[in-house]
């Protein structure tokens, strides 16, 4: 069962945080809510729309 996590926990996968989504086997109400596929959809469509595409150069040469 995908879960989105309320409050930190640590399985046998390990720690993890408040808001990330999770494969879990004991569902516990305290620390989760279920998730279903649309939510995830969502979830990347945003990070998808955060990342820059196009490299830019940051670095300046030093002229002598």
């Amino acid at each position: 069962m995908k879960v989105k996590v309320k409050a930190p926990f640590f399985d046998e996968k390990g720690i993890h945080k408040r808001g990330d989504i999770c494969e879990v086997t004991k569902f516990r109400p305290e620390y989760m809510e279920p998730v279903t596929d649309e939510v995830i959809k969502e979830k990347k469509e945003k990070v998808e729309k955060a990342v820059k595409k196009t490299p830019s150069k940051t670095t300046r040469t030093k002229k002598g």
